[in-house]
Parts: structure tokens; C-alpha cells; sequence
């Protein structure tokens, strides 16, 4: 494969489970050398997830879907983060985190349970981004932030910022490189997502 984790996304070749294991594969294949390649790239997204948390007060739990090595943790010292991620291998370099082995698609957690739900990197991975935001806001209290970012370049992305209005209010739409950076407060009563798409 190429060197490049974004030459792993096939737009239209989304087919399910049977690409959720290619790209954890890839993932796995790459954690030894990911947070040299990709450190300094994702730590430039997640200053706005450090403004985001100098708004709040009081201690408030961080859930980093997709959060690999744990650099998102590592990153907000003085935040409760749990670290999710599909790939072992990635898991496997992630020291001194909380961190838990699961699918973005069904994430091990009660509803209504995070106060910031982050997923950096993540939507054009998945087979289906609707149900993903679906399974993220599951989990983010109501009134909570879903941060999110997003490669302009894919066809995934106008479905995606179609959908923010249904479910947030965008705070902040900052572009950084080829990607979007989404920094949504969630709705006390979501719309279907789904209608209309």
C-alpha cells in the first residue's frame, strides 16, 4: 500500500464490514510509525478541542472515537479521555490513556454519557457517516459537542455538512490543510438525520 493513510479512503468503495477490516489492517500495519508521520498534523486540529475545553468548567469526560495512539489524550493533559479505536495495533502504542477496543458503529457506552465527543479523522473511514453520527451523538450529552474533521475533497463531505443542521448548531468551521475541522453543540431534540438524505 501507499505511504499514505489518505490514499487508503475509496470513495464508492464503501461495502461494510469487509472495509472496516481493510482499513484496521492498514492501521495495524502503520502503528509503529503513525505518530511520527501524523503527530504533529493532528495536534494542529486539536487546539480546537483545547478552546473548546477552556469553555467548560468544572472536569468534563473527552471520548476520542478513532483516537488510535491516544495523541488526543496525550494532548489534553488535564481532560478525562477515553481513547476508542478499532485497530490493535494502534491501541498497542497508546501508553498511560484510558482506552477501549471498539467500532465507531457501536460504541460500548450509555447514552447521553460524554460531554465532548471527538472524531478527528474518522467519518470517511466508515462505511456509512450517517450512522456514525448517529452512534457519536448517541453518546454525547445533550447540550455536548461533537468535534469533528473532515476531508473537503470527498463526496461524503456535502452529505455531511448537510446533515450538521439536523442534529447541531455549528460553532466553528475552520479549514486546516485539505481538511474541515466541525465544532458542533448538540440539540436538545435531534431531527432524523436520516429523512430527506
Amino acid at each position: 500500500m501507499g505511504s499514505s493513510l489518505l490514499g487508503w479512503v475509496v470513495p464508492g468503495l464503501w461495502a461494510g464490514e469487509k472495509d472496516k477490516r481493510l482499513v484496521e489492517r492498514l492501521y495495524d500495519e502503520t502503528a509503529d510509525i503513525y505518530d511520527e508521520r501524523y503527530a504533529e498534523s493532528q495536534r494542529v486540529k486539536y487546539v480546537v478541542v483545547e478552546d473548546v475545553l477552556r469553555g467548560l468548567t468544572g472536569s468534563c469526560l473527552v471520548l476520542d472515537v478513532g483516537g488510535g495512539t491516544g495523541l488526543l489524550s496525550s494532548f489534553l493533559s488535564g481532560a478525562r479521555v477515553v481513547t476508542v479505536d478499532r485497530s490493535r495495533g494502534m491501541l498497542s502504542r497508546a501508553r498511560g490513556v484510558l482506552k477501549v477496543r471498539a467500532d465507531a458503529d457501536l460504541l460500548p457506552f450509555e447514552d447521553s454519557r460524554f460531554d465532548i465527543v471527538c472524531a478527528f479523522t474518522l467519518l470517511q473511514n466508515m462505511p456509512d457517516p450517517r450512522q456514525t453520527l448517529v452512534e457519536l451523538l448517541r453518546v454525547t450529552k445533550r447540550g455536548g459537542w461533537l468535534v469533528f474533521s473532515l476531508m473537503r475533497s470527498l463526496p461524503v463531505f456535502g452529505l455531511v455538512v448537510g446533515l450538521v443542521p439536523r442534529f447541531g448548531r455549528v460553532l466553528n468551521q475552520i479549514n486546516i490543510g485539505g481538511e474541515t475541522v466541525f465544532i458542533v453543540r448538540k440539540r436538545r431534540v435531534l431531527q432524523n438525520i436520516f429523512l430527506g438524505v
